[in-house]
């Protein structure tokens, strides 16, 4: 963008009192930026803290969790019943299964999926009958030409792997080009592999939510460039989401890992995922409010003003 343009953002994003980022990247990048587009600013970095025409305002991280317990409250409704029963043998066969669940969207990187598994199949032969891919893919911004477009890219790459690879008792990939989050979580409880391949996503949730429900130690297979990443990259296997190849590697890797590392794995991620609920997120930034608005006190005690709290990204 134009450099007056981005101080325009700046400029506006100023007028709040604490700044919330899904990653620690994230926040400080804009502390970055900060220092360079607003002129004569003061940057602290390791305060986070910004000091600009007399204004005092903080940067800090708060990435939004996943709420386990309203998830697992879905799974017991009759939608999730009626998804898993509809799912029926896909779900209760002896094939592993890799999933995915995202919007159609360019960002989301769906295409280079299907291609890692498409070489999955190709280098791996012994693994075709033996896998299946569920997709749960949900129309977005269908009034947008390149979604559009986009969503027929997606339709032809499945028809044609199935086409090449299928057989009459087993097709590579089954997929759902609906909005059914219950039926989704249903098969999420099933899942061997998960991936979530976005070419930048500022966090991902179904990173989290995969591991908050599976119930057979899935592996979580996670974009370098998602910002869950930073919470789960010790129990994720990254991919560059551009490298197809990798991708395709690093999905058979999660195939064949060992139960123990699996188990190990899956249930690291869930303590993490489980660690913070969304009432924790919020009283965190309400608390950062309140505690920079006694400071401001403490230290102009004439002054009374709102403390304001915007989300960034």
């Amino acid at each position: 963008m134009p450099d007056r343009f981005v101080h325009e953002i700046y400029e506006g994003l100023s007028g709040n009192d604490v700044l919330g980022f899904q990653t620690a990247s994230d926040m400080q990048n804009f502390l970055v930026g900060a220092q360079a587009f607003l002129t004569g600013s003061r940057v602290d970095f390791d305060r986070q803290t910004i000091v600009w025409r007399r204004h005092r305002w903080v940067a800090r991280v708060y990435p939004i969790p996943t709420d386990a317990y309203e998830l697992r409250r879905t799974l017991l409704t009759a939608s999730a019943r009626a998804g898993a029963d509809e799912l029926g043998d896909l779900l209760s066969g002896e094939r592993q299964i890799i999933m995915r669940v995202d919007r159609l969207d360019p960002s989301k990187n769906v295409v280079r999926g299907f291609l890692a598994y498409e070489t999955l199949l190709r280098r791996w032969p012994e693994l075709r009958g033996r896998i299946c891919f569920l997709a749960f893919l949900i129309p977005s911004r269908q009034s947008i030409p390149i979604y559009r477009k986009y969503e027929r890219e997606v339709r032809a790459l499945i028809r044609r792997i199935n086409a090449e690879y299928g057989i009459d008792e087993w097709q590579p990939i089954v997929s759902f080009f609906d909005n059914n989050r219950p039926r989704a979580l249903a098969a999420m409880r099933r899942y061997d592999v998960l991936i979530v391949n976005p070419i930048i996503d500022g966090m991902n949730l179904v990173a989290k939510e995969g591991p908050a429900v599976n119930e057979r130690h899935g592996v979580l297979v996670l974009s370098r460039t998602a910002g869950a990443f930073e919470q789960l990259a010790e129990v994720a296997l990254p991919i560059t989401p551009t490298d197809i190849d990798e991708t395709a590697t690093e999905l058979y890797e999660a195939l064949r890992m060992s139960s123990r590392e699996r188990a190990q794995r899956a249930e690291r991620a869930r303590a993490i995922v489980e660690a913070e609920t969304p009432v924790d997120w919020a009283l965190a930034q309400l608390r950062d409010a309140v505690e920079l608005r006694r400071a401001s006190t403490r230290s102009h005690p004439q002054r009374a003003e709102r403390v304001q709290a915007a989300p960034v990204a």
